[in-house]
């Protein structure tokens, strides 16, 4: 079991516990298709590949969250998105950092 950061589009972000040697825990949370996206050497992100395309709303603490992890995208992420630790090619524990990222971005959406 792994430790995530689940950042919806409203309401708290929360620590979750997740199987992701399936990846179906992860599908349900971002509620569609899986797109993973690499921000930094030990950190990565999902999110729903088709949210923009069916309408989800913009995840604005999400994507302030990404483009601070060096996301260079110009783009905005949409829907709810999980973000989890990455060593090489596994995916590990949502780092600490990534928790108190939230905070500093925006404070009133503290893990709880």
């Amino acid at each position: 079991m792994t430790h995530v950061l689940y950042v919806p589009v409203s309401g708290r972000t929360e620590k979750r516990t997740v199987d992701v040697t399936t990846l179906e825990d992860i599908s349900g949370l971002v509620g569609g298709w899986l797109e993973a996206v690499t921000l930094d050497t030990d950190v990565a992100l999902y999110c729903d590949e088709e949210a923009k395309l069916v309408g989800k709303p913009v995840n604005m603490l999400a994507t302030q969250m990404a483009y601070a992890l060096g996301w260079t995208r110009r783009d905005v992420l949409a829907g709810d998105v999980v973000f989890l630790g990455r060593r090489g090619p596994a995916e590990t524990d949502v780092p600490e950092r990534i928790v108190a990222l939230v905070d500093a971005v925006d404070p009133g959406r503290t893990p709880g």
